[in-house]
């Protein structure tokens, strides 16, 4: 997130979450996980996603497995933006208990330079799944704008018998900053309904940095795959609470549409 010293901003994003490659299937006839037995990877390695948010700004996304075996995998992801963007790096390894446990770094940058790394980690089972993280902002102050306001005031008077007529002009001068969120934490969980074939996550941020800023965040997405075919349909909404001391958005919405398309067969 980016919170203001002067103004209201667009919020940073964060890489959360991310595509799954456990056996809670993306719409192929993958095999489940048979009790007694070791969990094993399915799902394409490269996975593109496009979208648009209620602000109509585009968004692409590019995933790809980096290396798998029947045990573990290692995963990389990058989003772009308009003029932000963010990369992550995550590793999923299976244990016994029926669970694939997950570590992940991500690094994001938003406009002007505003940067923020994320680190977490979680586990994903058969049909549900939970994740959490720790971010810290990378950036300082950034100037956004300088705006001048003139006012002239005309006085009159006398001055030795005399008299006069003297216009006095004050120009007062607004500079705004804006920078990432010193510190922020939060938390995803979801659930894969097989029947529906659909993935519903829902997630809570809270953000917090100097002049008292901070800023909740609730977020709610849902995923629809389709029966046969590589391709999904994501639709997800973000609610934000903000306050601060030079904070002048207090509340705001976000939207976003997203379709996503797999790339090769199953794993």
């Amino acid at each position: 997130g980016i919170y203001l010293e002067g103004r209201s901003s667009e919020s940073l994003a964060i890489l959360l979450g991310g595509a799954s490659i456990v056996t809670p299937a993306l719409a192929q006839e993958a095999a489940k996980p048979v009790p007694g037995a070791a969990l094993q990877y399915v799902g394409s390695n490269t996975r593109l996603g496009l979208g648009v948010d209620s602000d109509n700004n585009v968004r692409g996304e590019l995933f790809q497995v980096l290396r798998s075996d029947d045990r573990s995998a290692t995963l990389a992801e990058l989003w772009a933006s308009r003029n932000a963007g963010g990369a992550k790096l995550s590793h999923h390894w299976a244990s016994g208990t029926n669970a694939v446990n997950k570590v992940f770094a991500a690094f994001d940058q938003g406009d002007s330079n505003r940067r923020k790394a994320t680190l977490g980690g979680g586990q994903e089972y058969e049909r549900w799944f939970w994740d959490a993280y720790l971010s810290r902002g990378l950036s300082g102050a950034r100037l956004d704008s300088v705006s001048a306001i003139a006012t002239t005031v005309t006085q009159s008077g006398t001055d030795g018998g005399r008299p006069y007529v003297q216009d006095v002009t004050t120009t007062v001068t607004t500079r705004t900053f804006s920078r990432a969120y010193d510190w922020g934490v939060g938390a995803r969980a979801g659930h894969f309904y097989e029947a529906a074939l659909v993935r519903v996550t829902a997630g809570v941020d809270y953000e917090w940095g100097k002049f008292s800023s901070l800023q909740w965040t609730g977020s709610l997405t849902a995923e629809k795959f389709f029966a046969t075919s590589p391709i999904s349909v994501a639709l997800s909404g973000e609610i934000y609470r903000k306050s601060g001391d030079f904070e002048g958005t207090r509340n705001d919405q976000r939207g976003m549409l997203m379709l996503r398309y797999d790339l090769g067969g199953a794993k």
